[in-house]
């Protein structure tokens, strides 16, 4: 089994509330993991206004295919006009055995 995983930052500029950047976020999770096939989780400081952190998770019997959803996922940030991306971090983890506690 194999994960992809992607922590995404970025600047929201038109959120001036919390209210706001929570309503971006939610957006983002429920649309990237139901269109995507994938986990999406919102990763951001409960103190912030417009800095939003994005968590990703791909989970597949290939590499190939966990990459593919992710990137196909990140590519889909770039056409939202809500936010700038500041930076994306990616990991592949291949998890060797699938009995429970390894």
């Amino acid at each position: 089994m194999f994960l992809a995983c992607a922590v995404v930052k970025m600047v929201i500029a038109e959120s001036y509330s919390l209210k706001d950047r929570r309503r971006v976020m939610q957006g983002l999770t429920a649309t990237i993991g139901k269109a995507n096939h994938l986990a999406a989780a919102d990763l951001s400081p409960d103190g912030t206004l417009n800095l939003g952190i994005l968590g990703l998770t791909a989970v597949s019997n290939t590499l190939h295919h966990a990459t593919e959803l992710r990137e196909t996922a990140l590519r889909g940030l770039d056409r939202d006009g809500r936010f700038e991306v500041i930076s994306i971090v990616t990991e592949e983890i291949k998890v060797e055995s699938g009995e429970p506690g390894v």
